[in-house]
């Protein structure tokens, strides 16, 4: 879902060039600072990122969210269909879906084509609770 949105802004090209930073907070969240505060830390932030990580144990991590299983959807229903071995090489781990990423890191996600992103795109399309994918037809 995440994913799919990030595209749809920069196809849609509503704020061309015009954003530095996208900021995925839920309906309720509300700023506890004013807003020029947060441009700033941002404008002094470019290219950064931030995401929060659970920072547990990546095995109990995959386990607890079946990482390591292949779900697929069908009639309404999620079915878990078989065991799978997750790619090495990446840190997994988990965290809020309340992040900022930068401009330069959404267009790097959504068009970059290289063997990494392919296969964590297709690995996130057969998961159970994809933050990050939702529909990847288009991709």
């Amino acid at each position: 879902m995440l994913l799919n949105s990030i595209q749809q802004i920069f196809e849609f090209n509503v704020w061309p060039n015009s954003w530095d930073f996208l900021i995925n907070i839920s309906e309720s969240d509300f700023p506890l600072k004013p807003i020029k505060e947060l441009e700033n830390f941002l404008a002094s932030n470019r290219r950064k990122n931030f995401v929060k990580s659970h920072g547990q144990d990546s095995q109990r991590f995959i386990s607890k969210q079946g990482l390591d299983k292949t779900f697929y959807e069908c009639d309404t229903h999620m079915w878990r269909v078989a065991d799978r071995v997750l790619p090495t090489g990446i840190r997994w781990d988990g965290g809020s879906d309340w992040v900022v990423l930068s401009r330069e890191f959404c267009h790097y996600i959504t068009y970059e084509d290289n063997e990494l992103l392919s296969g964590l795109k297709q690995l996130f399309k057969y998961t159970l609770l994809p933050a990050e994918v939702r529909d990847l037809s288009r991709i």
